[in-house]
């Protein structure tokens, strides 16, 4: 869309300036250049100055082709983007000024047009507002808007679905200002997480965004506790994790209308939180559209997800050209449009040369350019950017609120970058909270990257509450201190339960009782614990208000962590039990056989005589080869044997053989007499008796009465010839 403003003059005139009108321009969404050329390229002839003013706002821009009154040929302009100067969805009525600065009666110019470029489709109106109560946080929407802790990946946003974005580009995400980043949480990400940075906090209200009719879901695990709104303009809002209690409907097959800004539950931690990315209790705040308009929204996931805050740039947003298949259907993103009823921090103004520019900067923050920094005409583009946490030298340091971006273009997207003044950029923190930060700390660092941070000569001023700097460039600011207390808090878990077995640890009878106590340090300086979480066999995060008792049988994964009242979060900790509540088997002990009374045999003493009497060979009888159900003989029992019961894998050891006494009788094996030691001075013969078999230990007791009996037999057997060998040798 073009509009011709001149086909170009050069005339005398009396006031140094000729003008056109350019009345009831509208316009709604691109890019406005003025140029040679009807497409929006082309430089012109603007003589030695051309000034554009909006009536509407007495936005202006001046441009000077003419340096010192003719002393240099007036230079070429080229297109220039006046889309600052424009109010959307309005008319505009400007006045375009050819002047001469030099007071010769005479101006000149070529042709020029009025250009509208990348124009967009209209998108819905904007609806939205943030689901919490912000101000109450002292916050403006601004400021609160970018206090995200995650955010929507432009790249791919398939969280919710089960398509999975490439290997390659999960690392890295692309957000709506179209920053590609590996730092920023995190990627596939399908909405926005809102915590304690914007004043959103565990417990806290979370309202509706919109007018709609509010619904309760619990089917997904990940969500947690979630209420979705239906807007009935094909849009629909999802607020994940929430709290079991306070829930404006709990009811899954129930409808129930809700206003903008009513309270439909509260901030909590139920379904996938982790202390890691979006760190504990949380707002996962979603929008989805009904691109089908069949009044599901199901159906368009993930398809009709959708950033309520756009594409802000003019190349192109990847999300909608990513195309897919689903349920043999292909698909592609969603085209994503401002939905917010108010606007960010983020807007352009024009310094001018010879004016005192006071340029407010968000987060209680302003520039002030005094006359003559700028030798012409410039663009001032302000931003306000999410909190940073950083260390510089060794401090934790922490933003007080958002961070400040600026950058000065002349028009043609050439970066100023020299300035012919100091000026001054103050933060008034008077409704920051800054007792939680070392007050000697506070100092306003600046950065290039938004990674490395240096630190600027900063004057603070306690009783006003502001902090300045003097400085001659533009970049990122922040004013930052290093926190009071940065120590996560300590928690213990104590378990009150029965070992089932002493010797085996971590299994126990039913009831478990289990008890958590966090501490936060340091005590001295601290806030306490602000809430403590934990989560059972991985099936949802929920906040530790009792001691909890266990008593179904299974094995359980317990974790846990806390969080205190400065933010702080604790590293995951976790523990593992098992309830059993079988009895342990009784082991079975044999009973002890009761040895019978074994015969004794009284032998009768011979008399000494001088007489030699010579050796009797006493032949050894038969002995009885015990039963045995293997190839292998066991040994006999005797009769003062005692069974013994051997526990699982232990082995029965032996008994070393004693060796003989000097005194003892040796037995010559050939002849099978009884000799006399050397020593021995009685010369008559001895009586031996026939050698007993060695006592054993019987390890058939499936037969031991058998053996018994068996042995009574041997024995009164040996006593019979035993007798009978007594009366001949008498």
């Amino acid at each position: 869309m073009s509009y011709l403003v001149t086909e170009g003059f050069d005339q005398d005139i009396d006031i140094h300036s000729h003008r056109y009108f350019l009345k009831a321009l509208t316009y709604t969404s691109g890019e406005v250049y003025i140029s040679a050329n009807p497409d929006g390229t082309g430089s012109m002839n603007v003589g030695d100055r051309f000034r554009i003013w909006n009536i509407l706002n007495h936005r202006t821009f001046t441009f000077d082709a003419s340096e010192k009154c003719y002393k240099q040929p007036p230079k070429q302009m080229p297109p220039l983007n006046v889309t600052h100067l424009f109010v959307k969805d309005g008319f505009n009525n400007f006045t375009l000024h050819f002047d001469n600065p030099c007071f010769d009666n005479h101006v000149s110019g070529g042709r020029m047009y009025v250009v509208v470029k990348n124009i967009t489709e209209p998108g819905p109106k904007p609806f939205l507002d943030l689901p919490w109560d912000y101000k109450a946080a002292g916050m403006t929407f601004g400021e609160a808007a970018l206090t995200m802790t995650s955010y929507f990946d432009h790249e791919y946003p398939l969280l919710s679905s089960s398509i999975k974005e490439p290997e390659s580009f999960n690392k890295t995400i692309i957000t709506f200002q179209n920053k590609v980043s590996e730092d920023l949480a995190y990627t596939s990400h399908d909405g926005y997480d809102y915590a304690a940075a914007g004043g959103l906090k565990m417990g806290g209200f979370v309202r509706a965004a919109a007018h709609g009719y509010a619904t309760y879901h619990n089917e997904c695990q990940a969500c947690g506790q979630a209420i979705h709104i239906d807007h009935a303009n094909s849009y629909q809002t999802r607020y994940y994790h929430l709290q079991p209690d306070w829930l404006v409907i709990s009811n899954p097959a129930q409808s129930r209308e809700v206003a903008a800004g009513q309270v439909i539950g509260k901030v909590g931690a139920t379904g996938n939180v982790r202390p890691a990315g979006a760190a504990g209790a949380h707002l996962h705040f979603m929008v989805v559209q009904d691109k089908n308009f069949d009044g599901h929204f199901d159906d368009n996931i993930p398809d009709g997800i959708t950033d309520p805050y756009g594409w802000s740039t003019a190349d192109p947003d990847p999300w909608p050209l990513f195309t897919f298949d689903q349920n043999n259907k292909e698909k592609s993103g969603n085209t994503s449009y401002y939905l917010w009823k108010y606007l960010t921090a983020d807007h352009k103004i024009v310094l001018h040369e010879s004016w005192n520019n006071v340029v407010p900067a968000g987060n209680g923050a302003r520039f002030t350019f005094p006359p003559q920094t700028v030798s012409e005409d410039v663009l001032l583009r302000v931003q306000v950017k999410p909190p940073v946490k950083t260390t510089v030298t060794g401090q934790k340091l922490e933003s007080v609120g958002t961070i400040v971006g600026a950058v000065a273009t002349d028009g043609f997207d050439t970066v100023i970058g020299a300035f012919k003044k100091w000026f001054s950029l103050m933060f008034d923190f008077h409704k920051q909270d800054i007792s939680r930060y070392t007050l000697a700390s506070l100092a306003i660092y600046s950065s290039t990257d938004g990674a490395s941070w240096q630190k600027e000569n900063t004057t603070v001023d306690w009783d006003k509450k502001t902090a300045t700097v003097n400085i001659n460039h533009l970049t990122d600011f922040a004013l930052m201190g290093e926190k009071i207390d940065v120590i996560a808090p300590n928690t213990e878990a104590t378990l009150e339960a029965k070992l089932r077995d002493p010797l085996v640890e971590a299994v126990y009878l039913s009831p478990v009782r289990l008890y958590l106590s966090a501490v936060d340090e340091p005590a001295a300086d601290s806030l306490g614990v602000d809430y403590t979480l934990y989560q059972v066999n991985n099936q949802g995060w929920n906040e530790y208000l009792a001691p909890l008792e266990f008593t179904e049988e299974k094995q359980y994964k317990f974790e846990f962590y806390s969080v205190d009242g400065d933010n702080n979060k604790e590293e995951i900790k976790s523990l593992s039990f098992t309830i059993d509540n079988l009895p342990l088997p009784t082991p079975t002990v044999l009973p002890t056989e009761t040895p019978s009374p074994i015969p004794t045999t009284t032998l009768t003493p011979t008399p000494t005589t001088n007489e030699v009497q010579p050796a009797v060979k006493v032949e050894p009888s038969a002995t009885p080869t015990p039963f045995s159900p293997t190839a292998t003989s066991a040994p006999q029992p005797t009769a003062t044997s005692t069974p013994i019961v051997l526990s699982q894998n232990q082995e029965l050891i032996p008994s070393p053989t004693p060796e003989a006494s000097p005194t003892e009788k040796a037995t010559d094996k050939n002849e099978g007499e009884v000799l006399g030691t050397e020593d021995q001075s009685d010369d008559s013969p001895s009586i031996t008796p026939e050698p007993e078999a060695q006592p054993g230990i019987n390890y058939f007791y499936v037969i031991l009465g058998i053996l018994a009996l068996l042995g009574f037999l041997y024995l009164g057997y040996r006593w019979f010839f035993s007798e009978k060998e007594t009366d001949n040798i008498r």
